[in-house]
C-alpha cells in the first residue's frame, strides 16, 4: 500500500487518488475510498470500527490490510488556559509533541515535522537532544488527526503552523505533500492562507515554498536585530546573516504578495533593548512584513532570562512607531510546557 517504501504503512500516507486505486486493486468500488475518507478526514474516526456504513467483514479486512494510522496517542494534557498538548509515539517508538492553541474562534494546531530539532536555537527545548529523523508525510497529517480528537466536538481546526518541533523546510518533500491533504476537499479542508511554515533560514526552499504553495504564509526565525546577537542565538547558522534573511523575505512577498512574518524571541539581557528595537525598525524600515514578539518562556535546563513586561511593551511602541505590524505573543500553556519553545520530552512514556 505505501507509496514510498521508507514511509510507514498508514492510509494517511496515501493521497486520495493513490488510496482509491489501491481500493480498486483489493476488488473494492471506488466510492468505498471516498467513504473512508470521508469518516477519516471528515468525521473523525479512528479506528474502522466506527465505520458503520461499512459491513463487519469489510471493516476487518481493512484494519488488517490498511491500517489507519502508523502512530498513537500516548498522553493528552489540557491547560488552564485551553491548550491540549498531546505526546505521540511512532511506529518505530520515537515521540513528538503537538499542541492546539484556542484563540477566540480560532483553534490553531502546532505540528511538529521533524523527531527533535538539529538548529539549535539556544531557548529552543526542542533542539537540546538534536535531529533524529525526519517525519514521515502520514506522520505529520496524523498530528491533526489526533489532536483534533481530544478537541470538543463542536470545535474545529482552523489554522496549522509548522512551528512544532523540527525544521520544516528541512523536510520539504513530506511538508508540501502534508500542506496538499490539509488543503484539499478530500482531507481537511484547511485553506492555505490558514497555514504558516517557519524556518530558520533554509532560504533556496523558501523560494521553492513561494512557487508550490503561494498562499502560505513564510515564517521567519530572525532572534537578533545585527549578525552578531543572531549567531549567538542560532549559532547553527552562521552562514546567514540578518541582511539576508530580509532579502529573503522580500522575495517571498514580491513572488506571492503574502506579508511574510518575523519571528523574534526576546531574551533578556541578550536582544531585548530599546537600542535592539531601534536597529531592528531600522532594518525592517521599507519592507512589507509583521513581526512577532515572543517573551522568552521559561526552560528548566536553559539558563537564559526572561524579558520584563515593560522590555517587551517598549520594544514593540518603538516597531510601531516606525509604522511596522507587530503582535506580542501571549504565553499559551505554559503550565503543560506547550509554549513556544518548550516541546520536548520530558518522560520517555
Amino acid at each position: 500500500m505505501k507509496p514510498d517504501p521508507n514511509e510507514p504503512e498508514s492510509v494517511t500516507c496515501l493521497s486520495f487518488d493513490q488510496f482509491t486505486e489501491w481500493i480498486g486493486e483489493q476488488g473494492h468500488p471506488a466510492f468505498r475510498a471516498k467513504q473512508i475518507f470521508e469518516w477519516l478526514y471528515q468525521h473523525r474516526a479512528g479506528d474502522y470500527s466506527e465505520m458503520t456504513n461499512l459491513s463487519k467483514k469489510l471493516r476487518e479486512d481493512l484494519a488488517s490490510a490498511a491500517p489507519l494510522f502508523s502512530s498513537k496517542v500516548n498522553t493528552t494534557q489540557h491547560s488552564s488556559d485551553g491548550t491540549i498538548k498531546i505526546l505521540i509515539e511512532l511506529h518505530d517508538g520515537e515521540k513528538v509533541e503537538t499542541v492546539m492553541i484556542p484563540e477566540g474562534k480560532r483553534r490553531t494546531v502546532c505540528v511538529s515535522s521533524q523527531v527533535g530539532c538539529g538548529m539549535g536555537c539556544v531557548f529552543c527545548a526542542s533542539g537540546l537532544y538534536g535531529m533524529k529523523r525526519q517525519l514521515s508525510t502520514g506522520e505529520i497529517i496524523e498530528q491533526v488527526l489526533h489532536i483534533r480528537r481530544a478537541m470538543k466536538a463542536e470545535e474545529r481546526v482552523s489554522n496549522i503552523v509548522f512551528m512544532g518541533m523540527g525544521e520544516p523546510l528541512g523536510n520539504y518533500r513530506n511538508l508540501d505533500r502534508a500542506i496538499r491533504a490539509f488543503q484539499a476537499d478530500w482531507g481537511c479542508g484547511i485553506g492555505k492562507r490558514h497555514m504558516t511554515v517557519s524556518t530558520v533560514g533554509l532560504l533556496p526552499r523558501a523560494k521553492k515554498l513561494a512557487e508550490d504553495h503561494p498562499q502560505v504564509t513564510l515564517a521567519i526565525s530572525l532572534h537578533g536585530p545585527n549578525n552578531e546577537i543572531r549567531n549567538r542565538v542560532v549559532p547553527t547558522t552562521p552562514h546567514l546573516t540578518v541582511d539576508d534573511l530580509i532579502v529573503s523575505a522580500r522575495e517571498y512577498f514580491e513572488a506571492t504578495h503574502r506579508k511574510p512574518t518575523f519571528e523574534y524571541c526576546m531574551i533578556g539581557n541578550v536582544n531585548s533593548a530599546k537600542e535592539h528595537a531601534r536597529e531592528l525598525a531600522f532594518r525592517l524600515r521599507d519592507l512589507e512584513c509583521y513581526v512577532n514578539l515572543i517573551p522568552l518562556n521559561p526552560v528548566e535546563e536553559i539558563p537564559l532570562d526572561e524579558p520584563t513586561e515593560e522590555e517587551v511593551n517598549a520594544f514593540a511602541a518603538i516597531l510601531r512607531k516606525q509604522g511596522i505590524e507587530v503582535a506580542v505573543r501571549r504565553r499559551r500553556g505554559a503550565d503543560i510546557d506547550a509554549a513556544c519553545g518548550q516541546l520536548k520530552l520530558k518522560t520517555d512514556l
